[in-house]
């Protein structure tokens, strides 16, 4: 068995053939092997056994081939081809081609007429500006009080006094020109200008703003006091026709009142009147029997 190993490391026992069921195809055909060959340092164990999980017999299977003597051939990883725009280097590195991508971009970019965002530098501030301006003007007092204080001291000082003075102006000078080089600068200024104009049409759409602002609110206010109005005239009219149609019915119960007031009286007169009537008829039959009983 391992000398059987040996010559066939990997095969399968027992060994089953496979036939295609074909009267077209010659034997030689019919007979189908799987081969593969594993890549570079990759080992394969070698099968001393084959087990079915089926309960098929063997005879179904007698034409039936499957070798395992030979490796699994996988596919080397330079073959494979990746997506668009990347490529796969022998070494397998993966260089991205943006170039063309990029330069398409561009065409479409520049084809559907888009223009893209620079890069605007920040305007100076107003405030922080006024700012500098005005500790740059008390820098100028302070150097010239000084230069007064240094020409009145001109003849008096001694060396050591002089240098100092000296040496603070020309603290003072450095400061000053700093400021003036940052202030007095013709991009500077160019900035500052856009800033006041930005402010000034800031400033000019704002009370154009408030204008149209008010003036809606003027509008809304007409047309509130106009609807208002609107309203309490008809409440108005709608309370006189309410109070009218009130009186209409006070006069209305009052006529039926009466109506069946008289009424009441007209049938107490007539039964008064059938009672009178009945009482005279009562007379009369009274004065029969009396004329019949021989008193009159």
């Amino acid at each position: 068995m391992s000398s059987q190993q040996s010559q066939q490391p990997y095969s399968c026992n027992p060994h089953i053939t496979h036939q295609r069921k074909s009267s077209n195809l010659s034997q030689s055909r019919h007979q189908q092997q799987f081969s593969h060959n594993p890549p570079a340092g990759v080992t394969l164990e070698p099968v001393n056994s084959f087990t079915y999980t089926n309960p098929l017999s063997y005879e179904s299977y007698s034409s039936c081939s499957f070798p395992l003597d030979s490796y699994i051939a996988l596919p080397n990883t330079s073959e494979v081809e990746g997506p668009p725009g990347v490529n796969r280097a022998e070494d397998g590195d993966i260089k991205k081609t943006t170039s063309a991508q990029q330069a398409w971009l561009k065409s479409w970019i520049k084809s559907r007429n888009v223009k893209l965002e620079e890069s605007v530098s920040k305007l100076p501030n107003i405030t922080n500006t006024r700012e500098q301006i005005l500790q740059t003007h008390y820098l100028l007092q302070d150097m010239r009080l000084k230069l007064d204080k240094l020409k009145e001291i001109r003849e008096t000082a001694n060396e050591d006094e002089w240098g100092e003075n000296i040496e603070g102006l020309e603290n003072f000078k450095k400061t000053l020109e700093s400021n003036l080089s940052c202030t007095t600068g013709q991009k500077y200024i160019e900035k500052i200008k856009i800033k006041l104009s930005k402010v000034r049409r800031h400033q000019k759409w704002r009370k154009k703003h408030i204008k149209k602002l008010q003036s809606v609110r003027d509008e809304r206010q007409r047309r509130r006091e106009t609807l208002h109005k609107t309203i309490d005239e008809w409440r108005t009219e709608w309370i006189a026709k309410e109070l009218a149609l009130k009186r209409e019915q006070a006069r209305k119960e009052e006529a039926e009142k009466r109506v069946q007031e008289a009424e009441a009286k007209k049938s107490e007169h007539k039964e008064l009147i059938k009672l009178l009537e009945k009482v005279k008829k009562l007379r009369d039959l009274r004065r029969e029997r009396l004329k019949r009983e021989g008193f009159y």
